[in-house]
């Protein structure tokens, strides 16, 4: 449920959120499902193709072939878990939008989740990240 999910972030950043971590396919599966359920409701499809590099002006994007394509490119090292769950999250409002055939920004439309999110995970919904 998402109540679980949520309690499952917030838990997690408690007890883990200052830990540095290595981004791989099953983090990514795992925390995106974690935060799909606890933010979205379960309705937003998982990425279609994962890209895991480094990334000079970010720490990661979403970008679409299609209509039906969303695809993920994140950094594989994050100095805090709760920076990768921020990012993660920005990076799914993006996914929400292109599902919704709204075009990708920093919008009123996109902030309009940064309360949704902030109280269903304690996570930050910014437009710019620091480590």
């Amino acid at each position: 449920t998402s109540t679980t999910a949520q309690r499952k972030v917030i838990n997690y950043l408690i007890k883990r959120g200052n830990d540095p971590i290595k981004v791989t396919d099953t983090t990514i599966h795992k925390w995106w499902n974690v935060l799909n359920n606890a933010v979205f409701d379960g309705m937003l499809p998982a990425p279609t193709t994962i890209e895991i590099k480094h990334h000079v002006e970010a720490y990661a994007y979403i970008w679409q072939y299609d209509t039906e394509t969303v695809c993920l490119s994140i950094r594989p090292m994050f100095s805090c878990r709760t920076l990768f769950l921020n990012v993660l999250v920005h990076e799914m409002v993006h996914a929400w939008e292109h599902s919704m055939g709204k075009s990708m920004s920093h919008s009123r439309r996109f902030r309009a989740w940064a309360p949704i999110i902030s109280q269903s995970t304690g996570l930050s919904l910014q437009r710019i990240y620091h480590e």
